[in-house]
């Protein structure tokens, strides 16, 4: 009696949609304990021993459950391209569940995190000649191409994949490529194979018409490069970015206070996909009138959410409160600085502009004899690329 309350009880838990077979007790159970497995592996860092039980699960019990933990454990392991399939063809399958509740939270669930991958997707474009045989067979990893997949970008996961090509009577071709995580793209052009020894690949020419001149043959470029050529994807180039913003900066000493709230402009110069240099000027007022000047450069993540943080040389320059004191007997002249660091933990980025909100910094200065700090906090920043 209790065997079966527990069978029940298991089946209940990995209830799948009526149109699917319903597994066996036993299957329910050899499942449970493989998923039990997976998430101790887990919980140990194992990730890949992990996926391969959340697999070993699925297989045997087809719940979109389980399918959703076994794209989850192909994310946290980098597979990217894997996981991304695995969640659309859990969207697909709970967007069958006649339970109107689960339908919604699985179907969000894999919605939101195909979103997220998306941008990430490191792809692979595989090209073929444009006169290339008609059995020509292309692999990617040892899985067959198809055709609708050739001058397509695919999602692939990081790492090495190897491409081959075959036909009837010619050389075999082979090559490895490696391919980066976030986003990378690469294209691999399989070039015209060449013929086996002894096969022949001559085709006879008709003979030149009497009534015609004979005509000047005209110069072939090899098929390989043409290839090469063919569906070469444009590299997406970082660009510069003018922005306006407003908030919050003062230098104190124990000789002398500036700055104040204000807002000014500054242009921001990608030096690569993650770090960038970087100049502004802004008006500040309040604890006197200043033009505060910084210059320095960063590091941004790229995408739609990409915080930054930046090493700033700042300038105050104008008027302010002085103080007397022992170690300053007369006022300081000139311009105050400091260097510091600044961060922008919301900053977003959607096509060519973008937007930030509440950034701070702290850095240090000198008044000799005697340290300066700098405050400083940007209320909204929001900018254009160009």
């Amino acid at each position: 009696m209790r065997r079966s309350f527990i069978a029940v009880a298991v089946a209940l838990m990995l209830a799948t949609p009526a149109h699917a077979q319903q597994p066996t007790a036993n299957d329910l159970f050899w499942a449970k304990q493989r998923e039990n497995e997976a998430r101790r592996l887990m919980v140990q860092k194992k990730t890949s021993e992990a996926c391969k039980k959340f697999a070993e699960s699925y297989e045997r019990v087809a719940d979109v459950r389980i399918l959703l933990d076994l794209a989850a454990c192909h994310e946290k392991e980098g597979k990217t391209a894997t996981a991304y399939a695995k969640y659309k063809q859990a969207r697909d399958i709970a967007g069958q569940d006649k339970n109107l509740y689960w339908r919604k939270v699985r179907t969000r669930t894999a919605d939101a995190r195909i979103a997220a991958l998306e941008p990430k997707l490191s792809r692979l474009t595989i090209t073929v000649p444009a006169d290339a045989p008609g059995d020509l067979a292309v692999e990617r990893d040892k899985t067959a191409v198809k055709k609708d997949e050739i001058g397509v970008a695919v999602p692939v996961d990081p790492g090495e994949h190897e491409i081959s090509a075959s036909a009837s009577g010619r050389k075999p071709w082979r090559t490895t490529i490696a391919v980066a995580a976030r986003g990378e793209s690469k294209l691999v052009a399989v070039p015209q194979l060449e013929p086996e020894a002894g096969a022949s690949t001559v085709v006879a020419e008709p003979p030149p018409s009497p009534a015609s001149p004979a005509t000047k043959p005209r110069p072939t470029v090899p098929e390989e490069h043409r290839a090469e050529k063919a569906q070469q994807p444009e590299p997406t180039k970082p660009r510069a970015a003018l922005y306006t913003r407003t908030g919050f900066a003062a230098y104190l000493s124990d000789a002398r206070t500036m700055g104040g709230v204000g807002g000014g402009f500054g242009v921001r110069f990608p030096i690569g996909a993650w770090p960038f240099l970087q100049l502004d000027a802004s008006y500040l007022f309040m604890i006197g009138n200043v033009a505060h000047v910084r210059v320095g450069g960063g590091v941004e993540r790229p995408g739609i959410y990409s915080p930054a943080a930046t090493l700033l040389v700042s300038t105050f320059v104008g008027t302010g409160l002085r103080f007397l004191t022992v170690d300053h007997p007369v006022p300081i002249p000139g311009p105050a600085a400091a260097v510091g660091l600044h961060l922008a933990p919301l900053r977003f980025r959607k096509g060519g502009t973008h937007a930030s909100l509440l950034e701070g910094g702290f850095g240090v200065g000198s008044d000799f004899p005697g340290l300066g700090l700098l405050y400083e906090a940007t209320l909204l920043e929001v900018g254009t690329s160009f």
